[in-house]
């Protein structure tokens, strides 16, 4: 895994660290010291990250669900059914949006209370998302 350090935050691409005895699990550390704090295990693969609104959300690829973990203590808030491999998280208008691969749609959940409020069918294989301008941004793969 490859780790970027700006003066503020902290991003990472690759693949999470693979733990033999539970599958893989995320960690969160100090941004200018790079120090580990708290772990959180899954049994499944880790597809993508979101701190946002006071909670971290990991992304469960084959669980097809997403975690809702403090962002201090990282304790299991809920999970939430997402739907069929979701591998993409972003955070706009104070909204979590997931894309899902196998599904081709993206989910806007509710932060606070973990619902599913909206779905937007797109119908080609989706890859990524980001949030920038007030915009979302969603890579696709057309067949």
């Amino acid at each position: 895994m490859t780790v970027y350090r700006g003066s503020n935050c902290v991003s990472a691409s690759g693949t999470a660290r693979e733990d033999a005895d539970t599958g893989q699990h995320v960690e969160s550390f100090h941004p200018q010291t790079l120090e580990v704090g708290r772990t959180v295990r899954t049994a499944t693969s880790i597809s993508d990250i979101l701190v946002a609104s006071g909670s971290a959300r990991i992304a469960l690829e084959y669980a097809d669900s997403l975690w809702q973990v403090d962002e201090v203590s990282l304790a299991l808030i809920r999970t939430i059914d997402v739907g069929h491999e979701p591998i993409a998280l972003a955070f706009l208008d104070d909204s979590v949006w997931v894309v899902n691969q196998k599904d081709a749609v993206v989910r806007r959940v509710n932060p606070g209370s973990g619902h599913v409020e909206e779905l937007i069918e797109v119908g080609h294989t989706l890859e990524g998302i980001a949030a920038a301008n007030d915009l979302l941004w969603v890579a696709v793969r057309e067949p």
